[in-house]
């Protein structure tokens, strides 16, 4: 079974031309062998497009919320991200097709760049901050 078509792999290798650096995606399984069959496949193919996008099985169940206890249940696979080693706080649920894909795609680009992803004024605004910061995106295409 191929996910991936040569269209989408050449607009994955000219997106991805120029990462900086080395970004690992780290499978978690989950419960549901299907969809994380699925995302490893999926998983596969992103490293064939690029020398710069590895995956590796992860067999330690993640933590989903920063400080949170663990324990919840999940329904499919966790896709987790590092890079030089150090993981990120970026969590995928589930399987990443569909309009998630997109998300991914822009996340594994974000991560390997060393500039910036935020303008001038944002980074002044995010360094005059004093205290912790903890944020939750949750996206929806509605």
């Amino acid at each position: 079974m191929t996910i991936l078509d040569d269209q989408v792999r050449d607009e994955l290798r000219r997106r991805w031309e120029s990462l900086d650096r080395e970004v690992t995606l780290h499978l978690f399984r989950g419960p549901s062998a299907e969809a994380a069959d699925v995302m490893q496949q999926l998983l596969t193919e992103l490293g064939e497009v690029t020398d710069r996008v590895k995956w590796e099985p992860d067999d330690q169940e993640p933590e989903l919320e920063p400080g949170s206890a663990g324990g919840a249940a999940l329904e499919g696979p966790v896709l987790g991200m590092s890079v030089g080693g150090e993981r990120l706080r970026i969590r995928f649920l589930g399987v990443t097709l569909g309009l998630e894909f997109g998300t991914l795609v822009d996340a594994i680009r974000a991560a390997a760049s060393t500039e910036p992803a935020v303008d001038a004024p944002t980074q002044a605004a995010l360094g005059a901050l004093r205290h912790p910061a903890h944020l939750l995106v949750f996206t929806t295409p509605t």
